[in-house]
């Protein structure tokens, strides 16, 4: 792993998302910002069960919180509920493959707190797991 904030996984996922844009059917969203540094950023779910089928992103900021919005929902599409939710930074850490001084590791983190925070609305609402319809 290197150091540097910006390695080629950071800057290929930047120049290339797969996964950037509005989800207008999603069944989960969230929007968190990182007031450090002003990065914002909206995370779209799309849900089959228990399953996240699909994940994309929205949003301004840096290099490292693009780059993590672009492969975390990559990353947890397929994945169970259960799954997402006992995820935490040292993922960001391996996806992104480098390590972070505190400030960074909030921007590297922020798609998965919106991420974390969207599917605690949708079970919170009644999705699979929820108060309603448990499954």
């Amino acid at each position: 792993m290197t150091v540097e904030p910006y390695n080629e996984t950071i800057l290929s996922c930047c120049s290339n998302p797969k996964n950037r844009g509005v989800m207008p059917d999603a069944d989960a969203q969230d929007s968190e910002e990182n007031t450090t540094c002003g990065d914002e950023i909206t995370v779209y779910l799309k849900l089959a069960g228990p399953k996240i089928e699909s994940a994309s992103y929205e949003g301004t900021g840096c290099a490292v919180t693009m780059a993590a919005a672009e492969l975390l929902a990559g990353h947890i599409a397929g994945m169970e509920i259960s799954e997402v939710n006992s995820l935490d930074g040292s993922l960001m850490v391996r996806l992104l493959h480098t390590e972070f001084g505190v400030d960074r590791m909030r921007c590297a983190t922020l798609a998965l707190r919106a991420t974390k925070a969207a599917l605690r609305r949708y079970v919170g609402k009644g999705g699979p797991g929820g108060p309603i319809g448990k499954q």
